[in-house]
């Protein structure tokens, strides 16, 4: 028997849950006229994580998010991480072929998609072979290979999925600007995530009354 007291482990994802349970009707994310309570945010992401894990994702997988700023996005990104993958954001800014080699890079097999860059993506489709047909899910757009978003998820359960997690495990990866040379892929892990947003919320005085931009 030792005397020694296990760390404690928070997560990311298990915080946004304990809002929802908390403060369900509270404000958790507000874009343009698109706004959502965190019992509703915490909902979508679950409906995501568990459509992703029905379509067979497994832990650690990489999911490539190309979006532009919308509370969907939020959705995808985190209810990607609460699925047990690696999320992948991806710059807007990159042209065709500089998308093209990261998303290669990184060994994504899904990606979400919004209509912005639909014409950039669907031209590089081709050569994204590590991507199978049914994991290209689309956001304001349709066509030829593509799932919408609200069609994806239409099924799927809103229930917190039985994903776990350990601090070590891979939360994201974030390509550097290459401007010395082709962008590096910056791995961060679920403590570096939490440890950014507890510092940031230390720094800048958050509360239960802020608003983050």
């Amino acid at each position: 028997m030792t005397s020694a007291i296990d760390n404690a482990e928070l997560f990311l994802p298990d915080l946004f849950a304990n809002h929802a349970r908390h403060y369900p009707d509270k404000l958790a994310v507000v874009c343009g006229q698109s706004q959502r309570t965190w019992r509703d945010f915490n909902r979508n992401m679950n409906r995501i994580a568990n459509q992703l894990l029905a379509d067979g994702l497994q832990k650690g997988e990489k999911v490539a998010i190309l979006m532009g700023n919308s509370v969907e996005m939020l959705e995808a990104l985190f209810g990607a991480v609460r699925a047990g993958a690696c999320v992948v954001p991806l710059s807007g800014l990159l042209t065709a072929d500089q998308l093209a080699g990261l998303i290669d890079d990184c060994d994504a097999t899904r990606a979400f998609v919004s209509a912005e860059f639909a014409e950039r993506i669907n031209s590089i489709r081709p050569q994204l072979d590590k991507i199978g047909e049914r994991h290209w899910v689309s956001f304001e757009f349709d066509g030829p290979g593509w799932t919408p978003l609200g069609e994806w998820i239409e099924h799927a359960e809103d229930n917190h999925p039985p994903v776990s997690y350990a601090t070590t495990d891979d939360f994201n990866i974030i390509y550097s600007s290459g401007t010395t040379g082709l962008p590096k892929g910056i791995v961060q892990t679920h403590r570096a995530r939490l440890h950014w947003a507890f510092s940031n919320a230390v720094e800048m005085g958050f509360d239960s009354g802020s608003r983050a931009l």
